[in-house]
């Protein structure tokens, strides 16, 4: 079992949650670390940050994958679905985008108009049991 804290640092901390030990920092970021979303294996990692990108770590190798730059503003918000098989991102500037991790595919499912967009920033997500709908906060 593994637990992931991120922070302004870039980086994200991986520790084993039996120990307390920190198993390894993972760097790849350009700015802060604001969200994380872990797959219940713990294999894959995917993180957001205020450089616009998500990010795909893999614990085997210990390194960032594969990097998203769909968003134009800082990744505030990650929900995966437990299959890991796609992810929601949202962003400060009030966009959601759906990302199939086996395609690479990347669809932009919702924006708030433009003129709401400093005061709905998205803040969290979280996907319904079913998968079938998102809950988002702003």
């Amino acid at each position: 079992q593994i637990l992931v804290s991120v922070s302004t640092d870039r980086r994200l901390s991986v520790w084993d949650s039996r120990t307390g030990d920190l198993e390894v920092l993972l760097r790849g970021h350009a700015d802060g670390v604001r969200c994380v979303a872990v797959q219940d294996n713990g294999q894959f990692i995917l993180s957001g940050s205020s450089d616009s990108t998500v990010r795909l770590w893999d614990m085997r190798q210990q390194r960032c994958v594969r990097a998203y730059e769909s968003h134009a503003d800082s990744v505030w918000a990650l929900a995966a679905a437990k299959s890991f098989k796609y992810f929601l991102s949202g962003s400060r500037d009030g966009e959601i985008y759906l990302t199939n991790l086996d395609t690479s595919e990347i669809s932009l499912v919702a924006a708030l108009d433009h003129r709401e967009r400093r005061e709905n920033m998205i803040m969290s997500m979280q996907l319904t049991p079913d998968e079938e709908s998102v809950w988002v906060s702003t």
